[in-house]
């Protein structure tokens, strides 16, 4: 049994308007994990805690601290940064972080750990605040416009369409299983089966 504290964060925006957007894909696949894993509801019973809603379960007899930081996207980084700190989390091996990716088909999932930013402001937060890139990723494909000349940050805000739900959906279930699997089992495993 790993003895050592995990990390989940999952990255998005915090206020109606944003729910259900593309860019807060990372939201939704923590609240399927703690729904698979906590208790008190759907979500697990949240509490803040400085820069985040916050929720602990149990997987596989690791503690898991799920994170959804309460800043905007792009300040996602002081919301890691303050739990890592606080609970003693390594970076490298227990910081797992749920980001949306425009460069993925909708409902594809890869998972990977290190590596830049990719243009993503949440990911480049977290980089800089916890001052190394060396963190598991699991990015879910959100797509990009049809239409080059559609402006970026209004399609990450924009909502799936009813063909591409059912890709998200299963989307979702698989990074929730695949954290599960990480820290069951370790990345290389979950890279095969989910990659």
């Amino acid at each position: 049994m790993d003895s050592q504290n995990w990390l989940v964060i999952g990255l998005g925006n915090v206020g109606k308007r944003y729910q259900a957007t593309r860019h807060n894909i990372g939201f939704v696949a923590l609240e399927r994990l703690v729904a698979k894993h906590g208790s008190g509801g759907a979500s697990g019973p949240k509490k803040l805690w400085q820069h985040s809603e916050v929720s602990s379960v149990k997987i596989s007899g690791a503690a898991v601290v799920a994170c959804w930081p309460t800043t905007f996207m792009n300040l996602s980084g002081d919301a890691a940064q303050e739990l890592a700190a606080f609970y003693h989390i390594q970076v490298a091996s227990h910081v797992i972080v749920i980001q949306d990716d425009i460069d993925l088909p909708p409902g594809q999932l890869r998972i990977r750990k290190g590596g830049g930013d990719g243009g993503q402001k949440g990911i480049r937060s977290v980089i800089e605040r916890l001052g190394c890139p060396d963190f598991i990723r699991i990015k879910i494909g959100v797509g990009r416009p049809a239409d080059p000349r559609f402006d970026i940050a209004d399609w990450v805000l924009s909502k799936f369409s009813k063909e591409e739900d059912v890709l998200v959906a299963e989307a979702v279930e698989d990074a929730a299983d695949a954290v599960c699997l990480m820290i069951e089992k370790g990345l290389i495993e979950a890279q095969n089966r989910f990659n």
